[in-house]
């Protein structure tokens, strides 16, 4: 596949792909290949939709939660944050700073539809940070417990798939079996396969 401006060319005509890249709908399409990369786990794009944020979602302001992509793209920071050698650590914790800023503010206004992605970004971030366990998994709990007490299933299902990982990190898979078991039954009641 060839990629230009975070968009898969090799997927459209020479036709389609001038349409795509003169209107609205190229800013769709990246947020909808930046939904599915980030569910299917094909974090590739996540150097490139940090650097082109602010382009990519001005456009679309209205049509799409500006925080769920950031939320998102954050998630995908923490990633490359949590690797040996991640590409660009000080762009990537920048980000993740400023979205946990911004989450905090919403999830005091309104917390029964931010807190659990806040406390999960704070978990994340505390994971990639070496935090103490104690610290990490207060953390991972909080997000897990606010996802379904607000019935946010698929964030529920991330929360748990993602305190499973820490938990294999840490050397302890009997607990991250249980997470991870858990994470399965939510992915699945959500509709995935």
């Amino acid at each position: 596949s060839t990629v230009e401006n975070g968009l898969d060319t090799s997927t459209y005509s020479p036709e389609e792909l001038k349409i795509v890249n003169t209107c609205a709908l190229k800013n769709f399409i990246l947020h909808l290949q930046l939904q599915w990369s980030f569910w299917n786990d094909q974090n590739d794009l996540s150097s490139h939709a940090i650097s082109t944020m602010d382009e990519t979602l001005q456009p679309i302001s209205g049509f799409i939660t500006n925080m769920e992509h950031r939320f998102i793209v954050a998630l995908m920071a923490c990633r490359q944050l949590k690797q040996e050698r991640p590409e660009k650590p000080q762009q990537f914790e920048s980000y993740v700073n400023n979205c946990l800023f911004k989450l905090k503010e919403l999830s005091q206004l309104c917390p029964d539809t931010f807190e659990h992605k806040y406390l999960l970004l704070l978990a994340e971030k505390s994971h990639y940070q070496n935090a103490p366990m104690e610290e990490v998994s207060a953390r991972y709990e909080a997000a897990i417990e606010s996802a379904s007490q607000n019935d946010f299933l698929q964030y529920l299902a991330l929360a748990n798939e993602y305190y499973g990982e820490y938990w294999l990190a840490k050397k302890r898979p009997h607990f991250a079996r249980m997470y991870l078991q858990s994470a399965l039954a939510m992915y699945f009641r959500w509709g995935c396969n």
